[in-house]
């Protein structure tokens, strides 16, 4: 006021050393994509294809979406390739594999968060770079077609 100005900086602190979150891995695409999918896609799903269905994780504060994946994944022994360099390039499961090109030229993996009270969208940046608040909805995802299969295409 007055041409004066004023500059206030916020700090904040988070007393919480746990967060809760909810993960899904949907291969409903591949199992679309032709019978020979189907049984890599039955067995690397977690829960299920039903979008409500979630395994519930608890993590430590300042937990990434690479790692809620990688904790649901060893707790049911999926393989992933490329959690390291924060790309997953495959899912296998019991000798059954879902990856990169392996239904097409523009399949993979991708994920969306669904954030508490928010709507799904699709971060543009990699999963071990998407700090969790608590209370999310994660879902990865395999597309066959980039992103066009599962609502985000390019």
């Amino acid at each position: 006021y007055g041409g004066a100005t004023r500059a206030y900086e916020l700090t904040a602190t988070v007393d919480a050393t746990k967060l809760t979150v909810k993960l899904g891995i949907r291969t409903i695409n591949a199992y679309n994509y032709g019978t020979e999918f189907q049984t890599a896609a039955n067995a690397i799903m977690l829960p299920s294809n039903d979008k409500n269905n979630y395994v519930t994780l608890t993590l430590d504060a300042g937990a990434t979406v690479m790692d809620a994946l990688v904790k649901a994944a060893g707790m049911r022994g999926i393989q992933l390739t490329g959690a390291e360099n924060n790309y997953i390039s495959k899912m296998a499961k019991g000798g059954y594999t879902l990856g990169e090109f392996t239904c097409g030229s523009m399949s993979g993996w991708m994920y969306t968060v669904i954030p508490l009270g928010g709507e799904e969208f699709l971060p543009m940046y990699g999963a071990a770079q998407y700090y969790l608040e608590g209370g999310e909805k994660i879902n990865w995802q395999y597309t066959c077609n980039y992103g066009a299969d599962i609502g985000f295409g390019f």
